[in-house]
């Protein structure tokens, strides 16, 4: 078996089975999928009764106030999930519910394995011995991965930025993956509008070296650029009309919102505050870092990478301290900045040997609060510690369970059983490929 598969067996036994509960967030998104899907209309009247604080108000109509990137490419899987048995997305069912995590599953989750798997083997390009951990700690010690868990858009946009990244980034691009790359970076704003940062630094650094060859990934941005288009103009009236600028939940006792210039407060907050890295993904510092001192004194492709992931994490981190969504987050770490994470996984692979054991303690840190927020429940109050999830786990408040729900209590010790056995397959797999000869890709 690849590593690649070992990657996508784990995480789909040890994650897939988990059954998020039904929040504000995912309830806005699996709406919009199921108005377009069941009734051919953007408008969410009919789901008032399973509206959280995520909605928007245009003219007196009910919409939802995320991007359609990702509740339209949910459709053909929503629609699958109705053909299987699952409850149209109008019945509320805040626990259980097996049409919300069918969604999830291929939503959020399934491009989480296909994110990691990815990040793994572009930093095999560079770092063919530490691509693995690299990818691993990013993936699994971040808030990268209770998203993928629950149905944000943070993850697929991760997915479709990085891919544009990964598919550009070739000694000699072709036209079609030029417009390839610049289709993945337009699904990645369709998905999140704030994604937008990770495509402009792509489509910057393949400008810096192909010149007019790079608006081809114009040309390949265009067909979401439309959909982006023909949503907002058919939900708020203009093309131009963003959903947020029409949201109507009340956050903290009022409905404004955006964005400001930082202070000194709000960016210590995103590095050192209740939802800060330093707290709970502290290995995206080791990887920053590392992409700040490779950028400094290294040359080649791993300098080039090393450029790019600072570019798009260091503009990431500005704009979570300065939106004003950050202090009043119930989730953990600034996930807003989830898209920027892949991009720092090849300098975090180049220098993992030499920063090993600050890198595997950040990455357990990270691991041991993410793996409980994604087991557990990923909200909690605003201005609370991350220890929050460390207390659901010991109080034994876990995520429904597929497993649980079908065998009852003997349902937890074949799911544990599972888990134990994937670890060892993934533990098992890496071994024998660290003995392999790496495979020859051309290098950027």
């Amino acid at each position: 078996m690849s590593v690649a598969a070992a990657i996508a067996c784990f995480t789909l036994v040890t994650f897939g089975p988990l059954v998020p509960q039904y929040t504000a967030q995912p309830a806005s998104r699996y709406a919009l999928t199921a108005a377009l899907a069941d009734h051919h209309t953007i408008s969410l009247q009919r789901y008032d009764r399973v509206l959280g604080l995520d909605h928007a108000l245009y003219g007196g109509q009910l919409r939802s106030d995320k991007a359609i990137g990702q509740p339209l490419l949910d459709v053909p899987v929503y629609l699958a999930g109705r053909a299987l048995g699952a409850e149209p997305a109008a019945h509320r069912r805040l626990n259980g519910n097996l049409g919300m995590w069918w969604s999830t599953l291929w939503s959020s989750l399934v491009p989480f394995i296909l994110l990691v798997v990815l990040m793994y083997r572009f930093a095999r390009r560079f770092v063919p011995d530490e691509a693995l951990p690299a990818a691993l700690a990013l993936g699994f010690g971040t808030m990268m991965l209770p998203h993928a868990v629950n149905l944000y858009g943070h993850v697929l946009a991760a997915l479709f930025a990085f891919g544009a990244l990964v598919v550009s980034e070739h000694p000699a691009p072709s036209t079609r993956r030029l417009v390839a790359a610049g289709a993945l970076a337009g699904l990645a704003v369709a998905v999140e509008y704030h994604a937008v940062i990770a495509a402009a630094v792509v489509f910057v650094a393949v400008a810096l070296r192909e010149r007019r060859r790079s608006l081809w990934m114009l040309a390949g941005a265009s067909l979401p650029a439309l959909a982006i288009g023909w949503y907002q103009a058919r939900a708020f009236g203009a093309w131009w009309h963003t959903p947020f600028a029409y949201y109507a939940g009340q956050i903290n006792g009022t409905t404004k919102g955006g964005y400001t210039l930082p202070g000194w407060r709000n960016i210590s907050d995103v590095f050192a505050g209740t939802r800060g890295l330093l707290y709970v993904s502290p290995i995206v510092l080791v990887a920053l870092g590392a992409a700040i001192r490779l950028a400094r004194t290294t040359s080649g492709g791993i300098r080039r990478q090393a450029v790019i992931g600072v570019a798009v994490t260091a503009v990431y981190l500005v704009l979570c301290a300065g939106w004003s969504g950050t202090p009043l987050l119930e989730e953990p770490g600034p996930r807003y900045a989830i898209p920027a994470l892949p991009f720092l996984v090849v300098p975090l692979a180049a220098v993992w040997s030499r920063w090993r054991h600050v890198a595997l303690y950040a990455s357990v840190i990270g691991a041991t609060f993410m793996v409980a927020a994604a087991s557990t429940f990923i909200l909690v109050q605003v201005g609370h510690t991350p220890l929050a999830y460390l207390r659901y786990a010991v109080q034994r408040n876990f995520a429904t369970n597929l497993w649980a729900m079908a065998l009852g209590p003997a349902g937890v010790v074949c799911y544990l059983a599972t888990v134990a056995w994937s670890v060892r397959l993934l533990v098992r797999t890496a071994h024998v490929d660290r003995t392999r000869e790496p495979e020859q890709v051309p290098v950027a």
